[in-house]
């Protein structure tokens, strides 16, 4: 047990008060201590009110969102239905536009697709043939589409040699038959210039006698030579006068004959002409519908090669097995494209008179759950100009659109990296103002709107 001494502790005390300039033995001024906490109070408050009234507070209007892309989620679907031959994409895979995404089989379509092809250009190489056939043309000019195709086509190569065949049988045919024809006019011609020769000499011999006969005549007359003599001469007048006219009429039925002869001609070529004018005109009508149906056929078989419309990612996607069935018209996967992201956020009806385009937005991603997830900031670019209904919760609310700063988006680590429809917290900025007028302008209000009460 310790003893303590009176006078030690006494010693020890004074040695302490002169060591401190404190006299412990002096009751405490309570006063002091009232005016120094009134003194804290004051600065505090004081401090606090100015500061209230001078330091601008942001304003701003609480909206939940998420991350869209400015272009439409596509959604694949075919309109014909078909069985599965290759599936070439999986869930989440980037795929490129025109890319093929999954293939069906195509035995029915192709066959008739080739067979309305093979038809078409049969009919393409006789509309040449005949089109050369009827201007006369020494040779078959086939369309450029024939002449490329044949080049990697060796059944329109045969089509086109086959058809020059033709012309050139039918060219020799029908030439052969006109040449014929004007080989008669020929001989025609020059049966009819023998008879003008022998009508000629005949009417020179008809005038002899015809003067012969004139001076028998007179001297029978006077009775210096018999009467026989004259009659004689008379008869070969006659004689001669009859082979004129069979010469004549002999003439006339060779020229009969030659007009007979070019109107067979003329005949000839107008019913060709007009066979080979019916047949194009037949060829242009199955042409015409062969197209058509090629057309067709070609989308149908096309079709059957599923291609991506856009850029962008596979998502939902519902085929996965080979020589599956797919509906009419039955989805198959989205697309979503790879444009760029914005936040489309849902404005409350009481925030609308203070959202406008222009202001700032604070971005947070709610999404991720670590510290290290910077608050992204962005600009509202536009707003509904009309109120929509959420169909779960019947809420009303507005679309704000807000574009995100392209700077920020860099700085995000590949782990944050942002995807369509994750969700987001937004603060758009509408105002800069004190925490005395946040405090006290809805009081103002509120006696400005009580005192104007009846």
């Amino acid at each position: 047990m310790i003893d303590n001494n009176p006078i030690e502790e006494k010693d020890d005390r004074n040695a302490i008060e002169s060591v401190l300039g404190v006299n412990f033995s002096k009751k405490p001024n309570s006063r002091f201590f009232v005016m120094f906490g009134i003194i804290i109070l004051v600065v505090f408050f004081g401090g606090f009110a100015l500061w209230s009234s001078l330091a601008p507070i942001e304003s701003a209007a609480i909206a939940s969102g998420k991350v869209v892309v400015t272009g439409n989620r596509r959604t694949i679907q075919h309109l014909e239905g078909g069985i599965i031959d290759r599936i070439n994409v999986r869930d989440g895979e980037n795929v490129h536009k025109g890319q093929i995404l999954v293939s069906l089989e195509n035995t029915r379509s192709h066959a008739a697709f080739k067979l309305t092809q093979g038809e078409l250009y049969r009919l393409m190489t006789i509309e040449a043939r005949l089109s050369a056939e009827r201007d006369n043309a020494k040779s078959i000019h086939f369309n450029k589409k024939l002449q490329v195709e044949a080049k990697k086509n060796k059944t329109v190569l045969e089509l086109m040699r086959g058809q020059e065949t033709i012309f050139d049988t039918n060219q020799a045919s029908f030439l052969g038959n006109i040449s014929i024809l004007e080989q008669q006019i020929t001989q025609l011609e020059e049966q009819i210039k023998g008879a003008k020769a022998q009508l000629l000499s005949t009417i020179e011999q008809y005038d002899l006698i015809e003067e012969e006969v004139v001076a028998v005549k007179e001297l029978a007359d006077k009775r210096l030579i018999e009467k026989p003599r004259l009659l004689e001469l008379q008869r070969a007048a006659a004689r001669l006068q009859g082979v004129k006219g069979e010469t004549v009429s002999k003439i006339a039925v060779l020229n009969q004959k030659i007009g007979e002869t070019k109107t067979k001609i003329h005949t000839m070529k107008a019913d060709r002409l007009k066979e080979i004018l019916s047949q194009l005109r037949d060829s242009h009508q199955k042409i015409a519908d062969l197209m058509k149906k090629e057309i067709i056929e070609g989308d149908v078989l096309r079709k059957t090669e599923i291609r991506s419309p856009q850029d962008g990612t596979i998502v939902d996607m519902k085929v996965h097995t080979i020589g599956g069935v797919i509906k009419p018209g039955e989805t198959l996967m989205d697309i979503v494209p790879e444009e760029q992201l914005v936040i489309d956020a849902r404005v409350s009806p009481m925030d609308i008179d203070i959202v406008h385009k222009g202001l700032i937005a604070k971005v947070d991603l709610i999404a991720f759950k670590t510290r290290n997830t910077p608050t992204l900031q962005g600009e509202v670019v536009g707003v509904s100009a009309d109120s929509f209904t959420d169909e779960t919760t019947g809420e009303l609310y507005y679309k704000a659109k807000i574009e995100l700063d392209e700077d920020q988006l860099m700085n995000l680590s590949k782990s944050q990296e942002l995807y369509p429809g994750m969700p987001v917290q937004v603060m758009i900025i509408t105002d800069n103002r004190t925490l005395f007028n946040y405090l006290f302008t809805p009081v103002k209000d509120s006696f400005g709107r009580a005192f104007r009460e009846q």
